[in-house]
């Protein structure tokens, strides 16, 4: 970052060993340009899409071993299965509960549980379900 002249290294004046790293202008440019793309690319995927088109009756958040692929960090392996360990949240009608969640085998439906392991009877409508690192999600509200 040095070298492409994003960063300069500035000594601190409590430890001639130590150096502070410093964006340069160019790299606080560059964060604006980023920052104006991303805002940009949010902008047309969301193009003629209503509010409405973006409600759903069902939100479920699910808990599970995220990590990279082997040989690859940027393709990351999802595991599908949980187990009656599994967390999750489903949200509904204002309200969360928590549940776990399993998924017998590749061609098998997702099913959801309440905290007595009695199956989950998701609510009508449009169901949106999401997952997330493992002990790394905080549901508020």
């Amino acid at each position: 970052m040095e070298q492409r002249g994003l960063i300069t290294r500035e000594p601190v004046p409590y430890d001639g060993r130590f150096k502070r790293i410093v964006p340069s202008e160019k790299a606080l440019q560059n964060k604006e340009n980023v920052l104006h793309g991303v805002q940009a690319l949010e902008s047309r995927l969301l193009d003629g899409i209503s509010k409405e088109q973006l409600k759903f009756e069902n939100v479920i958040v699910l808990e599970t071993e995220i990590k990279p692929y082997p040989g690859d960090e940027v393709i990351k392996y999802v595991d599908w299965e949980g187990g009656e360990n599994a967390k999750g949240y489903y949200i509904s009608e204002g309200k969360m509960v928590p549940i776990t969640w399993s998924k017998a085998g590749m061609y098998d439906p997702l099913k959801f549980f309440d905290a007595n392991g009695n199956e989950l009877q998701l609510n009508r409508g449009k169901s949106y379900i999401a997952f997330t690192y493992a002990g790394n999600c905080k549901v508020e509200g």
